[in-house]
This record gives C-alpha cells, sequence and structure tokens, in this order.
C-alpha cells in the first residue's frame, strides 16, 4: 500500500487542472470517462481490493480536475454577456464594485458585477464581470459602491510573442473578459453604495479608516510599504523601493503571503502561550499548547479581515490554518501530508488558483523547507555533541540552533522557487540567503506586530494607534535606508534566461531526491549525479552559443510600434526599434521585448538599432541598454527633446555603449555572412532635418539584409515622398521581405516604390483599437496586386522567418 495516498491523488488532481490547458477535451467526454472511472472505483472498493481502488483513484481525480477546470478555459456566454457589446459604440453602464479596489501609481481599478446597460429604451441586465480601469481618479471607490459611467467595452489582447505574457487568460481566470479604460473619473456617478456582503462592507470601512491614520502620521514612502504590509496595498509601493527589494531577494515580503500570516500565527501563538504561563494555576486544568494555538486562529483572520481577504490572502490564510487545525487534533509530525491537504482544499475551492504565481511559489516554498529541513538536521545530528560541549549546551539550543534553522530553511525556500522565479520574472538575487535572514525576522516580527496591533487598538485608543503606527513607520524609514544602501553595494542579482523544461524536471528532480540519498548515506552517489547535470548544462550552453545556425529575423508584436529581432547564424544579435507607447508607463522593452529575449536564451544584444527617435520606435531600447550587454547603438544622428531619448543617451554612455551615426555612406556591413547596407538617410540632405514630424519620419534609418539569395528590407517610418526619392537613387531595392513603411499608413506605400521592392511578404506592425487598424485598405489592395502576402502582427502576433540563405520559412506565433 502508498504510505500517503493523499499525495500522489493530489498530483493526480493538479494534473488535471494544467493539461486541458494544453490539450482540448470535450466536456461530453471528460464526464463519460469520470462517469466510468467512478464506477470502477465502487465496484473495486465494494470487493475490497484495495489496492485496485487506490490506484484507479488516480484517473478519477485527474478527470475531476479536468471537470472543475473546463469552464475557466471554455468559456461559454449568453447573449447578454459584456462581451457581445464590445466594439467603437459608447454605451453607458451602471455596476456594482464586487471587490476592494486595486489602487495603484497608474490609477484604480475597479472590478464590477450586477451590471445594467441604459438607453433611450430603457435599462437591461448584463451577464458578466468587468474590469473598469481610471487613470487619474479624484474620488475614492470602495467595495459595494455603485458606480454609473460611459465607456468603451474591449475584450483583452496579448502581445503575442516568445515567452509572452498571457494577459488574456490572467484575465479570464480571474472571470474577466471585457474591460473598460477611462483617463478620468470626472463623467462617473456613484448612484449607491453598501451594495454588497455586510461583513465585507464593514471591514472595507474600517480599513479605510486605517489608510487614512497611516497616511497622516507616516509619510510617504514608508507609510505606502506599510499599507503594503498591513493592508495588502502593494500597487502603492514606489517603484525604486520594489527595485530595491527585488535586488535583494526579498520582494516577497511586499505581497502579503503564507510568510506573513504564518509569522501573525506564531507570534499569537507565543504571546497567549506567554500569556497562560504567567498563572501557574491554570497550567493544571488547560492543555496550554492547544489552547495558545486555537487562540491564534482569531488575530490570523483579523490580518487577513483588514488585509482584504483577497485571493493570495485567503490562500496563504488557508495554508497556515490547515497547520493549525492539524496541531490541534495531534497530526502535526506529518507536515507533508498537511501541506497537500491545504493545497487539494484551497485547489478544490479555487481551481484557478494553480496558475498564480503566488500559489506556486508559496507551495513550492513550504513543500522544500519540509524535505530539507529534517534532512539538514539528520546530516548534523552525529557531530552536534562535538560542536556544542555540555557547558555551553543552551547555546546549541537558542542562538546558534535557530540561525541553524533558519538559515537552512531559507536556503530551501530559496533553491524551491529558482525555477519559479526565473520563469516569471527572469532575474535572481543571490543576495536572498543573506538578506532573507536579517530583513524577514526584522520585518516580521517588529513592524507587522507593531502596526497589527495599532490596528486592532484602534477602536479603543486612537491615539496610541497613531503612535505605534509612527514608531512603526520610524523603523520602516531605518529599513528602506539599510536596503537602499544594500542593493546598491551588493545586491549581486543576475538576469537569467528561461529554463528549458528537461532543465527544470532535472532540477527539481534532484532536490527531492536529495534528502533520499541523504538517508540512505549515498551522499557522494548525489554529487556525481548532480556534477553530470551540470556538465551537461554547460556543455549545451557551450554547443548553442557556438554551433552555425540560420538567420533568423523575428518581427515582435509591439502594438503600434516596430521591433525586430535579428539572430546571425553565429550568434551575434540584432534589435532594430524597440517599439513604445505614449504612456510611459509601460515599459516595452521591460514588458515585451526581455520576455523574448529570456526565451530564447539571449543575454547579450550586439547591435541595437533606432530607426527614428519616436516614441513608438524607441521606447524598448533604454531597458534594453540598462539590463542586457549592448556593445553599439546605431541612430541616424537626429536628436529629440523627449525625455526618453535623454534616458536612452544616457543608459548608452553609462553602459560604455558606442553610439555609431548612421545614413547612405555608413560602409557596408558583414556579419556572420549576412550583409547590411543602410541605404537611407542621405549623408548631405539629411544630415540635419526641421525636426518636423515628416522630416524626422523620413529620416528612418532604412537597412537592406542579404543573406545568399534572400534580403529583408527594413523602412522605419518613411512616407511616400521618401520611397519615390529611394525609387529613383537606390538601384536595386528588391527584398523578399519588407517591413511596410510607417505601419501601413495612407501617407506611406507608394505604389511604384512597392513595385521595385517586390516583396513577397509584407509585415506589418500595427495597432488594433476596436476592430480598425493604422493599415490603410487602399495600401492593402496595392500589396495584393503586386502579389505580396500581408502579414499583420496585431491580427498573426511575432513573425519569424528562417533561411538558410537560399530558401526561408515563414512561421507566425498566431495561426
Amino acid at each position: 500500500m502508498i504510505k500517503r495516498p493523499l499525495i500522489p491523488v493530489v498530483i493526480c488532481y493538479c494534473l488535471g487542472l494544467i493539461v486541458p490547458s494544453y490539450f482540448t477535451f470535450s466536456l461530453k467526454n471528460i464526464i463519460l470517462f469520470f462517469s466510468g472511472a467512478i464506477i470502477c472505483y465502487i465496484a473495486a472498493f465494494y470487493k475490497r481490493k484495495r489496492v485496485a481502488a487506490t490506484c484507479i483513484s488516480f484517473p478519477v481525480f485527474f478527470l475531476l480536475g479536468c471537470l472543475f477546470i473546463y469552464p475557466y478555459m471554455n468559456p461559454e456566454f449568453n447573449d447578454s454577456h459584456l462581451v457581445n457589446y464590445t466594439g467603437n459604440k459608447r454605451i453607458n453602464l451602471e455596476g456594482v464594485i464586487d471587490s476592494y479596489p486595486v489602487m495603484t501609481r497608474k490609477g484604480v481599478k475597479l472590478y464590477l458585477k450586477k451590471i445594467f446597460l441604459h438607453d433611450r429604451e430603457g435599462s437591461y441586465p448584463l451577464s458578466g464581470r468587468l474590469m473598469l480601469s481610471i487613470k487619474e481618479p479624484e474620488r475614492v471607490y470602495c467595495y459595494g459602491n455603485r458606480v454609473r459611467f460611459f465607456c468603451y467595452l474591449r475584450k483583452p489582447t496579448n502581445f503575442n510573442n516568445p515567452g509572452s505574457f498571457d494577459y488574456i487568460r490572467y484575465l479570464s481566470l480571474k472571470n474577466i473578459f471585457v474591460t473598460a479604460f477611462l483617463q478620468d473619473d470626472s463623467g462617473v456617478t456613484k448612484t449607491g453604495e453598501g451594495f454588497g456582503n455586510l461583513f465585507l462592507l464593514k471591514a472595507d470601512g474600517y480599513r479605510i479608516k486605517i489608510r487614512a491614520l497611516v497616511d497622516d502620521m507616516v509619510p510617504s514612502p514608508a507609510g505606502n510599504l506599510l499599507k503594503a504590509l498591513i493592508l495588502g496595498d502593494k500597487g502603492m509601493v514606489p517603484h525604486e523601493i520594489k527595485e530595491q527589494f527585488i535586488k535583494l531577494g526579498t520582494a516577497h515580503l511586499l505581497a502579503i503571503s503564507g510568510l506573513h500570516v504564518g509569522i501573525v500565527a506564531f507570534i499569537s501563538y507565543l504571546f497567549f502561550n506567554l500569556f497562560f504561563r504567567v498563572y501557574h494555576k491554570v497550567l493544571l486544568y488547560v492543555d496550554v499548547f492547544r489552547y495558545s494555538v486555537f487562540l491564534s486562529i482569531f488575530p490570523v483572520l483579523f490580518y487577513c479581515l483588514i488585509a482584504g481577504f483577497q485571493l493570495p490572502i485567503l490562500r496563504a490564510a488557508l495554508m497556515v490554518l490547515f497547520y493549525m487545525a492539524s496541531l490541534l487534533i495531534g497530526r502535526k509530525q506529518d507536515l507533508l501530508c498537511t501541506l497537500f491537504a491545504a493545497g487539494f482544499f484551497i485547489l478544490i475551492l479555487m481551481p484557478t488558483s494553480i496558475y498564480e504565481v503566488s500559489f506556486q511559489l508559496s507551495f513550492s516554498a513550504v513543500f522544500f523547507i519540509i524535505i530539507f529541513v529534517p534532512t539538514m538536521k539528520e546530516m548534523f545530528k552525529k557531530n552536534e555533541g562535538d560542536l556544542f560541549p555540555e557547558k555551553r549546551r543552551w547555546i546549541k539550543t537558542n542562538f546558534l540552533s535557530w540561525v541553524g534553522g533558519a538559515s537552512v530553511a531559507s536556503a530551501a525556500a530559496i533553491l524551491g522557487t529558482v525555477p519559479l522565479i526565473i520563469i516569471f520574472f527572469h532575474r535572481f538575487s543571490l543576495s536572498g540567503f543573506i538578506s532573507n535572514l536579517l530583513i524577514v525576522p526584522f520585518v516580521g516580527f517588529t513592524i507587522i506586530p507593531m502596526g497589527l496591533m495599532a490596528t486592532i487598538l484602534m477602536p479603543v485608543n486612537w491615539s496610541f494607534s497613531a503612535f505605534l503606527f509612527k514608531w512603526a513607520g520610524a523603523l520602516i524609514d531605518i529599513l528602506l535606508k539599510i536596503t537602499k544602501v544594500w542593493s546598491d553595494l551588493f545586491s549581486w542579482e543576475i538576469l537569467v534566461s528561461i529554463p528549458a523544461r528537461w532543465e527544470i524536471v532535472c532540477y527539481y528532480a534532484l532536490l527531492i531526491l536529495f534528502p533520499v540519498f541523504v538517508k540512505r548515506k549515498r551522499i557522494i552517489v548525489f554529487l556525481v549525479i548532480a556534477s553530470v547535470f551540470v556538465l551537461v548544462e554547460l556543455t549545451t550552453g557551450f554547443y548553442n552559443d557556438n554551433r552555425k545556425g540560420p538567420l533568423k529575423v523575428t518581427f515582435l508584436d509591439v502594438g503600434n510600434g516596430d521591433a525586430a529581432l535579428v539572430e546571425f547564424p553565429k550568434g551575434k544579435v540584432m534589435l532594430v526599434d524597440g517599439g513604445g507607447f505614449r504612456d510611459s508607463n509601460f515599459d516595452v522593452g521591460k514588458e515585451i521585448i526581455a520576455p523574448v529575449l529570456h526565451k530564447k536564451k539571449i543575454k547579450k544584444v550586439d547591435y541595437a538599432v533606432l530607426s527614428h527617435p519616436h516614441m513608438d520606435h524607441m521606447g524598448g531600447l533604454p531597458y534594453i541598454i540598462e539590463n542586457f550587454k549592448v556593445d553599439e547603438l546605431w541612430y541616424n544622428g537626429e536628436k529629440s527633446q523627449l525625455e526618453l531619448f535623454r534616458r536612452l543617451v544616457s543608459s548608452a554612455e553609462q553602459n560604455n555603449v558606442e553610439m555609431k551615426i548612421c545614413s547612405d555612406v555608413f560602409p557596408v556591413m558583414i556579419i556572420d555572412g549576412v550583409q547590411i547596407k543602410i541605404i537611407s538617410p542621405f549623408e548631405k540632405k539629411d544630415l540635419f532635418s526641421s525636426g518636423s514630424y515628416e522630416d524626422v519620419n523620413n529620416n528612418s534609418l532604412v537597412l537592406r539584409f542579404i543573406f545568399g539569395t534572400v534580403s529583408f528590407l527594413f523602412t522605419g517610418d518613411i512616407l511616400s515622398d521618401r520611397e519615390k526619392i529611394l525609387e529613383e537613387k537606390v538601384p536595386n531595392l528588391f527584398s523578399n521581405i519588407l517591413k511596410v513603411p510607417h505601419h501601413g499608413s495612407s501617407v506611406s506605400s507608394e505604389e511604384n516604390f512597392l513595385k521595385k521592392v517586390s516583396p513577397d511578404f509584407a509585415i506589418v506592425s500595427g495597432k488594433l483599437f476596436g476592430e480598425k487598424t493604422e493599415l490603410a485598405e487602399d495600401n492593402l489592395n496595392i500589396y495584393t496586386e503586386i502579389g505580396s502576402k500581408v502579414i499583420r502582427t496585431n491580427l498573426r502576433g511575432a513573425v519569424e522567418i528562417e533561411t538558410d540563405g537560399t530558401e526561408y520559412s515563414v512561421n507566425c506565433l498566431k495561426n
């Protein structure tokens, strides 16, 4: 018999939740197989075939997972659903805020249900949940408010690139399929309040009072960090503060998680335990341990209540409460089963949690702490007598023992979450092994208890709560000063490419096997296996870095901007433009281009090219220069007063990037056998322009790549008058692949110019507004007439073209 049958059952259930995201199953087949498996299980159980029943339970729970996740993977919408009202028609909606508003430095997000559509003919109820984003809110919104406004409804869209974040699925798992955006809330009217759960309404009112008191007593940024620790308002923490904690590997402190809830439970237990022991007679009548654990449940629930009972917090609370329940029923030794039972309970209630980063990180960290800490204690158990003489036994059992246990637990949590951190954040801090030992206790045992005590005492003594908040803010100020110096001097942070699946499987297999080899005293065998894995990893990396391959050009989906990644045959890399938006809050380099580089395991960009200094072409380049090794920056010499351009130049100077001004007299470059010719702008005529919108566009760098018999033409944002000049002055413009000028707008794509280029494929990088793009229909007809196939990145995602110099293939991320 299986010693812990719950564990494989939970694993099978988790697989059932995950597999449907990769393969499509019909609901009919799932129900059919699930019913058959249930019948087989009942038959085996009835005949007392325990082994058979146990084995059959695995597919039962796998299919149960498929059944639970099916509605999220295959949503069905009725005629009154919000998705049927998306488009370019402005409509009048009214709805109730059904969860605590999410406040960030970019505005506020409101989640609405019970929505009504108002028009001249009347009011109609709509189904579905709406996410409303307000960039510049002037009013405070609360859970249970009913609001009315005019808006355009949009379906969420992705930037479809290799390694990109799946925003559509992220929202769909929250049951959101429609969004709306307002620049400000001048057109938003509150039509009511108190529409919700009475308990949550009271809690939200209390949260507002806490937030107001913290704002009065603790200035920013310490106040924002305190609200993140107590109320879960992490969105208001300044970006530079987040970066400090990320560099030190302690970013998990900024979001309330199992760590915070566990600390509250532990401190509460210590308090009640000490309280009972003060009165010695109590020890004769009650089980102090169990009473202390039981009473600690209430501070945990209170902490979760003021933190908003958001889903990550609720999951963390359930995990901690499951552990406390196991202590109460006397199952404190079997921590692994307790963890899996808690995870199973959470995934039954909230199946989509399996896809949440917070759940994956929390579960992995606790899992490896459970299996590593006892193993390490076993390893050093034999030498304890030599290390700690009898006369110093108190040192061993107190300080040094605590430091050893904390160090092992911290290391286990970090090692267990490394692949996940790399996959989701593409960076890893070596400082985390030390900083977590120092910063986590400081925050957990001083700031959080002080802030929690202040919130509890607010109804009783407002002045004392204010005093506690003020001192908590003072401690945070000290913390921020320390982390600032530490992150600047000893961050030890590295950017890491996304590991392959086989690497992740091997890594976790080694971690899980480590306790097994230690228990069987085969540590040398484990080291040999680990060394083989490292050797294979290094050999694979060396082979990939030095092998000769094809030329790959990937036109990225960056909205209404341009960005193309060129991977040369021998490994050199060029980035032509970096996309961008007018809204500087969204960094294309960080959110779109960098994940592509990480996915492709690219650590160095040899050449960065800026065709011209407009926002939609240079937006992502500063981040790439600041975070990747870049040797050269090619540009046309055009200056710009935009802050982004000044950041680009400053970043290039600080990172020793050679800036080269390019024009038609720039010598022909040959990189890994690929010939690169710059055919515009013209040296004498275009060296200095008027700075007008048209001149800046016309002065775009125009590059022609030739590899064998296959050629590419990158045209930037040149307009039709520049196209005519190129048609006249450049003898050979023929190119198999054309990056369509100026996103295919009506002021470009001159017919004679296109005929001279005569491309097989024309790649358009354009934006999507409702159902319209900048691509002019007349231009589309011209490309069709000359026999070119048009591919639009906003519809087909990233376009990867691979060639050996003779033939080429074209692949789109979306079919």
